[in-house]
């Protein structure tokens, strides 16, 4: 759900990116989408507590839980009809 959030919060986003030094062009809204998500994920309870137990730091549960959905939710632009 947050990669689906995170995929309109993006559109908005552009001019951010490209001051952050991301100046793909082919590939670089899903490049952008899939870190946000990993950001906003990292900071869950659950990931938090993995690496509290010691199971795997939170950046790489994120990056897991992120690639797990990334490719169905990166295709989801509802109420959108497309990417602008």
């Amino acid at each position: 759900m947050r990669v689906c959030v995170i995929n309109i919060i993006i559109v908005i986003h552009r001019v951010n990116e490209f001051f952050r030094g991301n100046l793909q062009l082919k590939g670089q809204h899903k490049t952008c989408a899939k870190r946000r998500a990993e950001l906003s994920v990292a900071m869950s309870p659950v990931c938090e507590k993995r690496e509290k137990d010691g199971i795997e730091s939170k950046e790489e549960c994120a990056r897991n839980a992120v690639e797990k959905v990334l490719d169905r939710c990166f295709g989801d632009t509802k109420p959108f009809d497309d990417i602008p």
